[in-house]
């Protein structure tokens, strides 16, 4: 994917904020920085992270000492895919013990450049390897509907006829793997076009549209309807991540893997950029 991934640090040390910043500056991350523990929970309330590294040596608002639980406790409920990294001197066996139940990733002061650079690499890997799993669901969704369409021992078809029947599906295909995904209903900023439900995945900022070709003329125009959606979902709130998935089942698309390349990219509305992916298939 384009777009950087973004991390969280969290530290009321700017000379350590300063060092970390130092110690990414070859990282392909966007980094935010949070000196307070109020700050910290304030972004993790308004955007997604990729990561967080947290110093749990930070006046807190419950706990005067270790605030740093009080980050990973609210990032634990707010994201089930944000990554946790923890800076920290102490040694003692509680708090260690602590810090391990929540299977949280440790790197012990003082904090070497090279050490924090490759434990952020395995954290932008593993970030990444959840957006990569909903491509992989999806390049599943044609061999599930073939294999529901055509059941044996005499069982009934499950038919997709329209675009409902594809979201559906795919729903229920998506859930094991993102539990927050969830359906969701937007206005395109389109002329004539009223509502529309999206798959969302709030916690990766990704907006799932589905698509069924009709007949070949809807084929021969899927193109430029694929242009004009995607222009109206810049400004969809929860989308930083746009998934195109056009289910074509009597391939009435000549020409899909060129559209799929020239319609995926980045798209921009004043300063907000999204990511986009245009899946069809079969293709």
């Amino acid at each position: 994917m384009a777009l950087k991934p973004r991390i969280l640090v969290a530290e009321d040390d700017k000379y350590w904020i300063d060092h970390h910043r130092v110690a990414l500056k070859n990282s392909n991350v966007d980094i935010d920085a949070a000196q307070t523990v109020k700050g910290a929970l304030e972004l993790l309330a308004s955007r997604s992270f990729a990561g967080i590294v947290v110093d749990l040596e930070m006046p807190g608002i419950k706990d005067s000492a270790l605030g740093g639980f009080e980050i990973l406790e609210t990032a634990r409920k707010l994201n089930p895919y944000t990554e946790l990294l923890v800076i920290t001197g102490h040694n003692e066996h509680e708090i260690l013990d602590r810090v391990s139940k929540m299977n949280v990733r440790v790197i012990t002061k003082p904090v070497d450049h090279r050490e924090l650079a490759i434990s952020i690499t395995g954290l932008i890997d593993s970030w990444e390897s959840r957006l990569c799993m909903i491509s992989n669901v999806l390049e599943t969704f044609s061999y599930c509907q073939t294999v529901l369409e055509k059941r044996g021992h005499g069982r009934p078809a499950f038919r997709i006829v329209n675009e409902y029947d594809v979201q559906d599906l795919l729903h229920c295909l998506m859930k094991p793997y993102f539990p927050d995904v969830l359906t969701e209903e937007y206005t395109l900023k389109r002329a004539g076009k009223t509502k529309r439900l999206d798959l969302v995945v709030p916690g990766l900022e990704t907006v799932i549209e589905t698509k069924m070709v009709r007949n070949k003329e809807h084929g021969s125009k899927i193109a430029d309807e694929l242009d004009i959606d995607i222009r109206g979902y810049v400004a969809h709130p929860r989308c930083k991540r746009l998934f195109c998935y056009v289910f074509d089942p009597k391939r009435h698309i000549k020409d899909a893997r060129t559209i799929e390349r020239d319609v995926s990219g980045e798209a921009s509305q004043d300063t907000k950029t999204i990511e986009v992916v245009v899946i069809i298939r079969p293709a």
